[in-house]
């Protein structure tokens, strides 16, 4: 049984992989380097960025930087608080907490294209001494138990096919008190189905995605 959920991890991350960075075997040139380009063709120096600049490309969710401001507001961060951001993607939300809210966040994601291009707009922002990036399952997160105050997650455990052993693992690591910041796509009262393809997926596979057509902070 463990050999299996490795291999089912395995293969969901070069699933995960394929869809989100489709372009490189397309276009033969990484996401990061695409990235850079596009900064400089928009006049801006690749490595010195502001938050600003970058908000466009860094924030892989619904609603953006207000939908992890408002977020952090139910959440009641005080600053100073150890966060794990759970699919962190490009680390939007991991730089916003840093900047807004004084948080040492580690962001966790297992597409190695997203954590490449996290690691660098920390660096050009110069959020890299409060936002570290690791290429990981979300069930299986190198860090020690009772390590995190915050567990921050924004459209990413829809993604993830073993949400049982992502919520255990999200419980070894909290310490006590510790709490969960979720922003989660959930079914609405729109009874339409999707028009795939969505930014989550292609297809209707049920390891990949969950059909939802709102959002919803808790």
């Amino acid at each position: 049984m463990p050999t299996a959920r490795v291999d089912d991890s395995l293969d969901h991350a070069r699933r995960l992989n394929a869809h989100y960075d489709a372009a490189t075997t397309s276009e033969g040139r990484d996401l990061l380097a695409r990235l850079r380009d596009a900064f400089l063709d928009a006049g801006c120096d690749p490595d010195r960025l502001s938050v600003d600049e970058v908000a466009g490309i860094d924030q892989l969710h619904l609603g953006g930087r207000r939908a992890s401001r408002s977020l952090a507001a139910m959440g009641g961060l005080q600053g100073g608080e150890r966060v794990l951001d759970v699919g962190c993607g490009t680390g939007g939300a991991s730089r916003l907490l840093a900047a807004e809210y004084g948080c040492h966040v580690v962001g966790v994601d297992i597409t190695a294209a997203f954590v490449e291009v996290a690691s660098w707009l920390s660096t050009a922002t110069g959020l890299a001494e409060r936002t570290r990036f690791l290429c990981a399952d979300a069930g299986s997160v190198p860090l020690a138990p009772e390590s995190i105050d915050r567990v921050w997650c924004q459209h990413a455990l829809m993604n993830m096919p073993h949400v049982p052993r992502v919520l255990a693992e999200w419980r070894r690591l909290l310490v006590p008190g510790g709490c969960v910041l979720l922003h989660e796509v959930v079914a609405g009262d729109n009874p339409e189905p999707l028009v795939l393809p969505v930014p989550w997926a292609r297809t209707p596979l049920p390891a990949i995605c969950v059909a939802g057509s709102s959002s919803s902070a808790a």
